[in-house]
């Protein structure tokens, strides 16, 4: 934290989501665990806020916010800082992840909007993020798959691993893969990300 940082408790009510936020789907189990949680022990991890009008705009924990107020809270801890946009942004599309433990389609949908608002290059969100090129490309990857994938992916029901390997196929491939995966659970384990590789190549060998 730096001397500019200031650690208050805020009111719900100065409170509110930026606009820009590229995360638009919470889980409502997810959320569910989240409100029960903080009824019993409150907010522990400070939002991360701006000064911004007559109130303050959350850059880290739309979550947490949320989930405040449906648990009755009247204020929440918060971590007052003083951004440029590009800090602003960059806190609002992936540098939330550590504390929030972001989905891998909420970081893809992150990424994304990081660059084409700032025209960054995928090495340059990489060493930002300090992660690896190969990373980031499929996070990105990861929105070429069809809606139903990226829900199971949101959901929990598929991981990311299967859903970046589905969003290589055809839409018609996605959709039939994804009721093999639902049945194949439906019977007790899931099936691991290596066994869907092996469906794939053993179609695609029977297509040859």
């Amino acid at each position: 934290m730096t001397q500019l940082d200031i650690l208050q408790e805020l009111p719900l009510a100065q409170l509110h989501e930026s606009i820009d936020n590229p995360r638009k789907y919470f889980s409502p189990s997810g959320m569910t665990q989240l409100v029960a949680s903080i009824r019993a022990t409150g907010v522990w991890t400070p939002l991360i806020v701006r000064k911004k009008d007559d109130g303050y705009e959350i850059g880290a924990g739309a979550r947490r916010f949320r989930a405040a107020k449906e648990a009755g809270l009247q204020t929440v801890p918060c971590e007052i800082r003083a951004m440029d946009e590009d800090q602003f942004l960059r806190i609002l599309s992936f540098e939330n992840g550590p504390r929030e433990n972001v989905n891998a389609m909420d970081e893809a949908a992150g990424i994304r909007f990081y660059r084409a608002r700032t025209g960054a290059s995928v090495p340059q969100v990489a060493a930002e993020m300090g992660v690896s090129v190969s990373q980031v490309h499929q996070r990105l990857k990861l929105l070429d798959a069809i809606p139903e994938v990226q829900k199971a992916c949101w959901d929990g029901t598929i991981t990311a691993g299967h859903a970046v390997i589905m969003a290589r196929q055809t839409p018609k491939k996605q959709s039939d893969y994804l009721t093999r995966l639902a049945r194949v659970a439906s019977f007790g384990e899931p099936l691991s990300v290596r066994q869907l590789q092996e469906w794939l190549a053993e179609d695609d060998l029977g297509e040859l």
